[in-house]
């Protein structure tokens, strides 16, 4: 029988993988592009998504949460003004 994740492990691995790659977009420091956008729109949205299921799980750190939500939504405004100019 396979060994199910329960929310926090994906949760985790996600969360950690989004952050690597919201790092390497501020590494690379190319351009702003519409794949650079969807990215952050799709890890930005995943992390509103799992507040709600967060809230039920004790090793849930909501603060960190809020400033990833922060972080990524302040890199997607940058992209829309560089991708507008």
């Amino acid at each position: 029988m396979a060994n199910i994740p329960n929310f926090f492990e994906v949760y985790s691995f996600v969360r950690d993988r989004a952050k690597s790659i919201s790092q390497d977009f501020g590494i690379i420091n190319t351009p702003s592009d519409k794949y650079q956008i969807k990215a952050l729109e799709e890890l930005t949205r995943y992390m509103i998504c799992t507040m709600h299921d967060g809230f039920t799980t004790q090793k849930f750190e909501m603060k960190q949460h809020i400033d990833v939500i922060n972080a990524n939504l302040t890199a997607l405004k940058n992209s829309y003004d560089t991708v507008r100019l």
